[in-house]
């Protein structure tokens, strides 16, 4: 304290500005913490999607499932229940897209993640939302002979 007084003296705009100045570091902590904890966490794409926003199922629901990392490859699976429509391999290529490889080789499109949901860019460039209803990989009524590369 005493190197303050000597550094400021009786100077009440110095004083003034070490003020101001503990008041912004002050803030700008708070401000970066309350940033940290509200931000949106990095969404884990396993697990299982539907696009079905209503409150009871409906026929034809689609299904994404996203399966985790087995020996190098992260497979994922397309269907609704009864029928496989699509699967192949997924690529993280940043921490909110994912590429889809079909089995066949193609590009099935893009998958952008946002908090509980993902949003399915095909490669014509339909956007289909998806919502996140299980952490994970669940097959509903699906032949699993389908998927057996899974």
């Amino acid at each position: 304290m005493k190197k303050l007084k000597q550094m400021f003296g009786k100077n009440p705009m110095a004083w003034l500005f070490l003020i101001l100045l503990l008041i912004s570091v002050a803030g700008n902590v708070v401000q970066q913490t309350y940033i940290q904890e509200h931000s949106p966490k990095m969404l884990r794409v396993v697990g299982t999607y539907n696009n079905d926003y209503s409150d009871a199922p409906i026929p034809g629901t689609e299904y994404l499932v996203f399966e985790s990392e087995r020996d190098g490859v992260k497979n994922y699976v397309h269907y609704i229940q009864g029928q496989l429509l699509g699967k192949g391999e997924y690529n993280d290529e940043s921490e909110e897209i994912v590429s889809l490889k079909s089995d066949s080789g193609e590009n099935s499109g893009w998958i952008i993640k946002r908090l509980g949901e993902v949003y399915w860019i095909h490669a014509d460039g339909d956007v289909v939302p998806f919502k996140k209803i299980a952490d994970l990989p669940t097959y509903i009524n699906v032949d699993h002979e389908a998927i057996d590369s899974i």
